[in-house]
């Protein structure tokens, strides 16, 4: 979906102030040739509460700090190309676990976490092998969620 199609029907308004709620955001990303943000790819919308495990005094923050980015950079690395290059990826739609590891949380906040997600998310097909290009692209926005999470 893009955020034009999401939009139909809305109009924005400049002048608005007041507060907005956990559910009031849309992460939408560029993909490919985009050439304004209406035509950015919308990931997600309005989840609240989806990532509790992942507060300062949990063991995945700890992991991230003790083992350092680049550590976890190649983990990511290793199970996108493990776990969702394939074009039929083993246990596909179940194959990322909800806890066990920071990568994996980041899997599921990011609709990174099967190829189902990435199809219906990311638009990236199903069928057939991710390029290394769709994989630099997943471990990224993987490490920028998590890098935003250390952050609060």
């Amino acid at each position: 979906m893009k955020v034009s199609e999401l939009m139909v029907g809305y109009t924005p308004d400049d002048e608005f102030e007041g507060f907005a709620t956990n559910d009031d955001w849309v992460l939408a990303v560029g993909i490919g040739e985009t050439t304004s943000e209406k035509d950015y790819t919308v990931v997600q919308q309005g989840i609240a509460g989806l990532d509790p495990q992942m507060n300062p005094v949990t063991q995945d923050k700890q992991y991230i700090r003790e083992k350092g980015w680049n550590t976890i950079a190649d983990h990511a690395a290793d199970f996108v190309s493990k776990r969702l290059a394939p074009a039929a990826p083993k246990n596909d739609g179940k194959q990322t676990p909800m806890r066990g590891h920071p990568v994996f949380i980041a899997q599921h906040a990011t609709a990174c976490c099967c190829r189902g997600c990435l199809a219906k998310w990311h638009g990236i097909p199903q069928g057939v092998p991710l390029s290394a290009e769709q994989q630099v692209y997943i471990v990224g926005m993987l490490m920028s969620w998590m890098r935003r999470e250390m952050e609060n």
